[in-house]
C-alpha cells in the first residue's frame, strides 16, 4: 500500500533519530489505534492506558512528521484500518522487516489448517503471542467463515509486544469475542485451558530459570534442570490446558527432539498419546532464520505418530534460504494422507533421536548383526581440541612424543600420520586416548562422519580430540578395516544418520554409536575383504596424487621451457 511506505518514509526519516528501526510496526498500529478511536470504529471500548501509551509512543516522533502522520491516517476508513492491521501483523510484510515476529506467513498457514478452527465456540490460545500476528490471522478467518470464537487468549512477557498486539486484537474485533492478552512470564502461571493451542517458544533458550530444577506441568515425575532444552518447558505449560477435545501446535528446533537430557520428557509424552505428528521442515522456513523448525501437533488418544518429512518434498536448491516458502497444499496433502508414515509409540518411545528424517531412514538390519559395543571398546576422545593447544602455546614444530588428530587430518580415508603437528603435553592423564594399531577413529562432530584405521604402529603418543570417537576392536572378532569398510557403505551410513544429531554440523555419541549393529562374518573372511579394500584403496589413493601432479603441472604450463620447440 502506497500509504504505509509514505508512512514508514515519515517515521524512518524523522528528524529526533530516537525511532528505532525494529518499532515502525508499532507506530503504525499505534497511530491506527488512536484513529479507530477517534473515529468510533472500535467495536470494544479503547483502553485509556493503551491510548496513552501512543501518545507516549508518537511523543519521539517531530511535531511536523507526527502532523503528517496523523493527516495521513485520518484519510483510512475502517477496512482500511483493519486490512493495514493485518498487513502490518503480517511477516512477509514487505515494507518492513521485522526480527520480533515469531513465525512466517506460510508456516501459520500450515498450523492454523492442522489445528481446524472451522466452527463456533472454540477457546484459542497462544502462548507466548508476540505481536499478536496469529490470533490476528485467526480471528480474521474466523469473520471470513462467519463464525463466532469463544474466547481468543494470547500471553505475551514482553510488555511493548502485548500492548501492540491488544491494539490490533480490539481493532480486528468485531466485539465478540472481546480478545484478551495477558502480560508475565507464563511459564510461572497456573495452567489455561483451551480448544485449540498455539506455541511458538524462543528457539535454542537455555537458562530459563533459577532454580536448579522445576517440576512438569504436565507429568508429575518429570524435573526439568538447565541441561533440558528451553522449548519443552513451554511446550509443557501449553499442554497442562489440553482438554479431551483439545487440539495443539508447537513448533521447536531440532534439539528438542534429540537432546539427550530431554528424552524422559519425550518418552514420557509418547506415551501419554498426546503426541499426534511431527512435521519437518525445510531450512529457509523461518524468514528470520537458518534454523531448521519442527512443527509437532498434539491431541489426545494416539497410539502411532505421523512422521512428515517436508524437506523431502520440497525442492530448496535453486532457493535462497531466507527466501524458502512452505508448499502449504503440499504439507496438509501429506499430513492427511492415508498413507503417511507413522510409528507405533512402542516403537517410538524407545528412539532417541525423533527428527523425521532419521527415524524414517530405510535401515535393514544387517545379517547376523551384532551391536558394535560387543566387538569393540568404544569411547570419546579427550574434551581438549586443537584451538585448545593453539590458545595455550603448546603447539610446537620439533618432536615432543606426543601428536594430535583432528578432523582435517583425514582425508579420502587416509591420514598421513607423520605429518601430525606436535604438541607440548607433559601430563600422561590424557594417555588413554591416544590411539593404538588397529584403533578405528570416528568423527563424532563435523560435517561429514570420517573414518580411518590405525594402521601403524605409533612411535608417539597420538591422542585424539573430543570431536572424535574411538573404536577398539577384539580383532579376534572384528577386523578394523572391515569394521571402516560397512561404516563407509550405504547401508552403513544409514544407520551412523539413525544416531546422528544436526543437520550442518553432525553430531554421534560414544554409547550411541555402540548399538550400531555390525553384521558379522568369519574373521578369515573379513582379512580377505580388508586386503582387496585396501589395495584399491591404496590404487585410488596413488591416482589421486597423480592427478594432483598433473594438475599443477597445467597450472605452470605456459612457463615450462622443457615444452618449447
Amino acid at each position: 500500500m502506497e500509504k504505509v511506505k509514505t508512512l514508514l518514509d515519515l517515521i524512518n526519516n524523522s528528524p529526533l533519530g530516537d525511532v528505532p528501526f525494529h518499532k515502525g510496526k508499532l507506530y503504525i498500529i499505534a497511530n491506527l489505534y488512536l484513529t479507530a478511536d477517534e473515529k468510533k470504529y472500535l467495536d470494544v471500548y479503547a483502553d485509556k492506558d493503551l491510548l496513552d501509551f501512543c501518545k507516549e509512543t508518537n511523543s519521539y516522533l517531530a511535531d511536523k512528521d507526527l502532523k503528517a502522520i496523523r493527516s495521513l491516517f485520518n484519510s483510512f476508513n475502517k477496512d482500511e484500518i483493519k486490512a493495514l492491521v493485518l498487513n502490518t501483523l503480517s511477516t512477509e510484510y514487505t515494507g518492513y522487516r521485522d526480527f520480533t515476529e515469531s513465525s512466517s506467513d506460510s508456516l501459520f498457514e500450515v498450523a492454523s489448517a492442522i489445528l481446524d478452527i472451522d466452527g463456533a465456540g472454540h477457546i484459542v490460545f497462544d502462548l507466548g503471542s508476540g505481536n499478536g500476528g496469529v490470533l490476528g490471522k485467526i480471528l480474521s478467518k474466523a469473520q471470513e467463515n462467519g463464525f463466532v470464537l469463544k474466547d481468543l487468549i494470547g500471553y505475551e512477557i514482553n510488555v511493548e509486544q502485548a500492548k501492540m498486539s491488544q491494539m490490533a486484537l480490539d481493532i480486528l474485533s468485531n466485539g465478540d469475542p472481546k480478545p484478551i492478552i495477558k502480560i508475565g512470564n507464563v511459564l510461572d502461571e497456573s495452567k489455561f485451558v483451551f480448544t485449540r493451542g498455539y506455541c511458538f517458544p524462543p528457539l535454542g533458550l537455555k537458562q530459563f530459570f533459577r532454580e536448579k530444577s522445576r517440576p512438569s506441568k504436565l507429568f508429575k515425575k518429570i524435573e526439568f534442570t538447565t541441561r533440558n532444552t528451553g522449548e519443552w518447558l513451554f511446550v509443557d505449560s501449553l499442554l497442562s490446558g489440553m482438554t479431551e477435545v483439545s487440539k495443539a501446535v508447537a513448533v521447536v528446533s531440532g534439539r528438542a527432539l534429540f537432546n539427550y537430557a530431554d528424552e524422559e520428557y519425550r518418552k514420557t509424552l509418547i506415551e501419554s498419546g498426546m503426541l499426534e505428528a511431527i512435521i519437518e521442515l525445510p531450512i529457509g522456513s523461518l524468514n528470520f532464520t537458518g534454523v531448521k523448525p519442527y512443527l509437532l501437533v498434539f491431541s489426545n488418544g494416539n497410539k502411532e505418530v505421523k512422521l512428515i518429512n517436508v524437506s523431502e518434498a520440497i525442492d530448496t536448491k535453486t532457493k535462497r534460504i531466507n527466501k524458502v516458502e512452505i508448499a502449504v497444499d503440499k504439507v496438509l496433502s501429506m499430513y492427511r494422507s492415508s498413507e503417511v508414515p507413522t510409528r507405533s509409540n512402542d516403537a517410538l518411545k524407545n528412539i532417541n533421536n525423533l527428527v523425521p528424517s532419521n527415524v524414517l531412514l530405510d535401515v535393514d538390519k544387517p545379517k547376523n548383526g551384532v551391536p558394535l559395543g560387543g566387538l569393540a571398546e568404544v569411547f570419546t576422545g579427550n574434551q581438549y581440541t586443537l584451538g585448545v593447544f593453539e590458545k595455550n602455546g603448546m603447539l610446537s614444530s620439533e618432536p615432543t612424543g606426543y601428536r594430535i588428530l583432528t578432523s582435517s587430518d583425514i582425508e579420502d580415508g587416509v591420514v598421513d600420520w607423520k605429518g601430525l603437528r606436535s604438541i607440548v603435553y607433559n601430563d600422561d592423564k590424557f594417555d588413554k586416548y591416544a590411539v593404538k594399531k588397529d584403533d578405528v577413529v570416528v568423527t563424532s562432530k563435523s560435517s561429514k562422519v570420517k573414518t580411518v584405521v590405525v594402521d601403524i604402529e605409533p612411535k608417539e603418543k597420538i591422542l585424539v580430540t573430543g570431536g572424535m570417537i574411538i573404536v577398539r576392536p577384539d580383532v579376534k572378532l572384528l577386523n578394523p578395516t572391515y569394521l571402516k569398510i560397512f561404516l563407509d557403505s550405504e547401508q552403513g551410513q544409514n544407520a551412523l544418520k539413525r544416531i546422528q544429531k544436526g543437520s550442518i554440523i553432525i553430531t554421534i555419541n560414544s554409547k550411541e554409536l555402540s548399538t550400531v549393529l555390525i553384521p558379522v562374518i568369519d574373521i578369515n573372511k573379513q582379512i580377505g575383504k580388508a586386503q582387496k579394500y585396501n589395495e584399491k584403496l591404496s590404487t585410488l589413493y596413488a591416482l589421486k596424487q597423480e592427478a594432483k601432479k598433473l594438475e599443477d603441472s597445467l597450472k605452470n604450463f605456459y612457463l615450462d621451457e622443457s615444452e618449447e620447440e
